[in-house]
């Protein structure tokens, strides 16, 4: 399960995301994860003190791609939900392209 909340500009750019990890009902991990390019200071203080208050794991954009998602998703193939996903998933995407070949057209997004 997988959320994200951003800026309020028109890039619309990743601030804090947050998942949860299933297995057969039961939470296996969970965590935030932040940019730390668009929150100031003080939203990254508050942030890390509730990380650290509810000991929920705290990631930057990079450890979360490359540590939790990509091994999650693409590797052990977990099924990744959520309620605006094709969103959720470009917030975090670290570059973005036009397809080309059979899905031309189409657009990818670079996660790791």
């Amino acid at each position: 399960m997988f959320d994200t909340e951003t800026t309020i500009n028109h890039y619309q750019n990743l601030k804090i995301g947050y998942f949860k990890i299933y297995q057969e009902g039961y939470i296996q991990h969970e965590g935030l994860v932040y940019t730390p390019n668009t929150l100031t200071d003080k939203e990254i203080k508050v942030v890390k003190d509730y990380s650290n208050k509810t000991n929920i794991a705290l990631y930057n954009h990079d450890e979360f791609i490359d540590s939790v998602f990509y091994p999650e998703v693409f590797r052990l193939r977990t099924l990744c939900i959520g309620f605006n996903l094709p969103f959720d998933i470009s917030r975090i995407a670290k570059d973005t392209g036009i397809s080309r070949g059979k899905n031309k057209g189409g657009f990818t997004f670079t996660l790791s």
